[in-house]
């Protein structure tokens, strides 16, 4: 078991989303400190991919990965709020 919180500490540091930015298709703009935690996150994850390669090649190991990153904006999604 490995449990990387930074997304969700982003998150309620900086905020999920740039409140009132849209993007060029209309949707929500994620804020940049989510952003970065974010590709931390996910270039973990590769680095245990990677290492896990030979098992999960040959079905000997499973790799579960779950997220609770929660998102949106408002009360209580930026500290000190």
């Amino acid at each position: 078991f490995v449990h990387f919180p930074d997304a969700d500490l982003a998150g309620h540091d900086s905020g999920w989303v740039v409140p009132g930015a849209r993007s060029a298709t209309g949707g929500d703009v994620l804020s940049p400190g989510y952003l970065a935690a974010a590709a931390r996150v996910d270039s973990a994850i590769g680095r245990i991919a990677d290492a896990l390669a030979p098992g999960l090649d040959s079905g000997t190991v499973a790799l579960v990965v779950t997220a609770d990153h929660g998102g949106g904006h408002g009360e209580g999604c930026v500290a000190d709020v």
